[in-house]
């Protein structure tokens, strides 16, 4: 069975580090100091390894992306902390602000836009008629689970923040069995309030694939690919439609555009590895564990893809079968 992702499993702390440029130090810094999420461990990852690989959810990248580009500001981790601090405290229920706010820096000030009015964070003073400042630089740091596409960062949407709790409540649903069919009409609620809902698609495609429904999944992520066709995700998904239905040529294509997309995703090599094992292809698995390796090297998928690197470097030139090399 080929290795699966979610979309809400989200980014190992490798993967955060490289698309935001951000080193090991500056990560558990940073979550020392309260400023961004603790990476957590996924179920999945739990199931395979009690010591699992941790990651951070969509949210929690979108909370570190904007921590980066204010510390790249100048904005201290102090200021940044009592200004987080101030923030939880007038407005309660708020998780991240990082994460959760419409954010602009202007100088030395931060702010946020909170029911249609600017609030400046540490003190929360409203300010008139901010969005017209010519000196402000504008951080749309929230990033929806629900991935939505084109959509103007400046403009409430009612609709979509209806259509996100549906998210959310279907993610709920899919933790037990019984309550799978209340997962499916959440997500598809979501989508009639928000049609460009791409990771409603993705995580209803998911659903069906577990569920052994082949044709409803490749359905789905179809959707999901004509809304958003530079997602790494949903082409690693599609990957996974056509191993399972054993259209091999396909399933290497939906493989390998994940990794053309974003080098840093280690997924689509160990399938691509499985795929070729399969194959009996084992010099070109060989390649790609070996590239999967260099992405992940401690995990407990990274402990399997030794012990078949290990196997497959015994098979490699078989000698009673002198043609079987030559084109691998």
């Amino acid at each position: 069975m080929p290795k699966v992702a979610t979309f809400q499993e989200g980014f190992t702390r490798k993967q955060v580090q490289s698309i935001l440029g951000v080193s090991p130090r500056q990560l558990s810094a940073w979550e020392r100091l309260g400023l961004i999420p603790q990476a957590s461990i996924s179920d999945s990852q739990t199931s395979i390894n009690s010591g699992g690989e941790q990651h951070y959810s969509f949210s929690d990248l979108a909370a570190i992306r904007t921590v980066t580009a204010l510390r790249r500001q100048g904005f201290t981790p102090a200021k940044l902390r009592s200004a987080c601090a101030a923030l939880k405290s007038r407005l309660g229920d708020i998780q991240n602000p990082w994460s959760e706010f419409l954010l602009r820096s202007s100088g030395n000030k931060l702010t946020i836009h909170f029911q249609d009015k600017y609030m400046e964070a540490a003190t929360g003073q409203l300010l008139f008629d901010y969005i017209s400042c010519p000196d402000a630089s504008l951080m749309h740091s929230k990033v929806l689970p629900l991935r939505p596409v084109g959509c103007p960062p400046d403009q409430p949407e009612p609709r979509s923040t209806k259509a996100e709790r549906f998210f959310h409540a279907a993610l709920r649903f899919e933790q037990q069995k019984e309550t799978i069919p209340k997962a499916f009409r959440a997500y598809q609620k979501a989508i009639s309030l928000h049609p460009a809902a791409v990771g409603a698609y993705i995580n209803m495609g998911t659903l069906y694939f577990k569920l052994g429904l082949l044709d409803e999944a490749e359905k789905c992520y179809r959707q999901a690919l004509a809304r958003d066709p530079v997602f790494p995700l949903i082409h690693f998904n599609l990957g996974n439609v056509y191993d399972e239905l054993h259209d091999t040529e396909r399933a290497m294509l939906y493989y390998k555009e994940p990794f053309r997309l974003n080098p840093a995703y280690p997924d689509p090599l160990f399938n691509l590895a499985l795929l070729y094992e399969k194959l009996e292809m084992h010099g070109q698995a060989r390649t790609y564990w070996v590239a999967y390796l260099k992405l992940d090297c401690d995990s407990a998928w990274a402990q399997f893809a030794r012990c078949q690197l290990a196997s497959t470097g015994l098979c490699l030139v078989p000698h009673q079968q002198s043609n079987d090399s030559g084109d691998e």
